[in-house]
């Protein structure tokens, strides 16, 4: 399983369709390369690893977020592919909560977060095979 972190204002994620908005068609491996700097966090197989130095929560737990919790986004879920929707104020909460992981696996994560912070926007996490 992969995974892509997308950073979209909240009128996308309230548009958000298959596709992920403003970035590419097709799947999230063609967004990735055509995506605006900043914008995306491909985290591909390392997720696994990056959501171990988080505590490897669940979704009881907001730190739990790569793996599940927020809205599922209906279109994007499939028997190979999940999208699930963080609005921005629930970036800001992740972004506190991430921010307090001390842990080099991690900076990648929390600067892609302060990113989508600062733009006031939500985020998408897009799993697929």
């Amino acid at each position: 399983m992969l995974c892509t972190l997308f950073s979209v204002s909240e009128s996308e994620l309230l548009e958000a369709t298959g596709e992920l908005p403003s970035y590419a068609e097709g799947d999230s491996l063609m967004a990735v390369a055509t995506a605006p700097v900043g914008l995306v966090l491909e985290l591909g197989a390392s997720w696994t690893d990056v959501h171990a130095a988080l505590g490897g929560y669940g979704e009881e737990h907001p730190l739990g977020f790569l793996e599940s919790g927020g809205e599922p986004v209906p279109s994007m879920q499939s028997a190979t592919a999940s999208g699930r929707c963080f609005r921005p104020a629930t970036t800001v909460d992740l972004l506190a909560w991430v921010a307090r992981v001390d842990e080099p696996r991690v900076r990648r994560l929390r600067q892609f977060l302060a990113d989508a912070v600062l733009a006031r926007h939500g985020i998408i996490v897009h799993q697929f095979r």
